[in-house]
């Protein structure tokens, strides 16, 4: 049965032989497609989506804050409000996608990326100036922090921001079928295994789990596919990582790769990658009513569940 991890939060130390897996908090987990299904069909119960926990007070650790937003959520009059957010760059950019709905979506993830910087910085949205790092990742203009990182799929766009960590995020679709054929080009000779031995009904939730991973890790380095994601071999239940033919346990800061996955819906997984200390993730589901408002200002809430 294909079991991974909802709310995982761990370190990888690198062995010469076998990661070892410090788990912060134990995972709740679902044991197979049935029961992804069943949860899809009874939506967002808490009793099902528990809280995360962890086992350090927030105020402790660096902060990653990820804010979700569903398109379908977005009324037609506040459109015109995060347009005026984006720069020139931006919106010329918008207007080069053929569907409205790509369209909505770039301005959208942009338009969030703003204001939750507004928010964690008290510069206004349409201040911030971005740059690109020598590996094409983008980053706040002329400052170390803070950092953030975006991700998108159809009808749901997220961002990851912290003053401490640079990081990245993936966000995928558990419900539409996964390209298969990627797994043989980008996953290691394991993961390629242990996704062949799973039920074929299965293949596509254990796919998704695995790319948003490796999706999460290489936006964190800001080195893109120019990595060998061959190398970067992920195992679930427990959540494990191991670098193969190269010593990149510790990365440049000299503490440890960090990786936290959960779900943001019935019909989404999403996962963060850092390198640096352990770190407290809060992770929730807002609307642009909320993050508009310049009176508004999240409490940092580690244990908080998606709304």
């Amino acid at each position: 049965m294909l079991r991974y991890a909802l709310a995982a939060s761990v370190e990888f130390v690198l062995d010469s032989a076998m990661p070892y897996c410090a788990e912060r908090w134990r995972p709740n987990l679902i044991n197979d497609v049935s029961n992804q299904q069943r949860i899809a069909k009874m939506g967002n119960n808490s009793l099902l989506f528990p809280p995360m926990t962890t086992s350090h007070a927030a105020s402790t650790h660096p902060q990653i804050t990820v804010i979700c937003v569903r398109l379908a959520t977005i009324d037609d009059v506040l459109w015109p409000q995060l347009s005026a957010i984006l720069c020139a760059a931006e919106l010329e950019r918008a207007e080069r996608f053929h569907f409205e709905r790509h369209r909505r979506q770039f301005v959208a993830a942009h338009a969030l990326k703003r204001l939750m910087l507004w928010h964690i910085a008290k510069l206004p949205p349409r201040d911030w100036v971005f740059e690109t790092a020598p590996g094409g990742k983008p980053r706040v203009g002329s400052a170390a922090s803070p950092f953030f990182n975006l991700s998108h799929c159809d009808g749901l766009v997220a961002c990851a921001v912290s003053r401490e960590l640079d990081l990245g995020v993936d966000i995928e679709p558990l419900s539409r079928e996964a390209p298969l054929a990627i797994a043989e080009r980008m996953f290691a000779p394991a993961e390629q295994a242990w996704l062949r031995d799973q039920p074929e009904a299965e293949q596509s939730a254990g796919f998704f789990a695995l790319w948003t991973l490796k999706e999460a890790f290489i936006k964190a380095t800001g080195q893109g596919l120019q990595q060998d994601l061959r190398q970067i071999v992920f195992s679930l239940d427990p959540l494990r990582m191991q670098f193969l033919g190269q010593d990149r346990g510790q990365g440049e800061t000299g503490y440890w790769w960090h990786f936290h996955q959960r779900p943001v819906d019935p019909d989404h997984i999403l996962a963060l990658a850092w390198n640096g200390p352990d770190a407290a993730v809060d992770c929730r589901t807002l609307g642009f009513e909320m993050l508009l408002d310049a009176g508004w200002n999240w409490s940092f809430d580690a244990t908080r569940a998606d709304g």
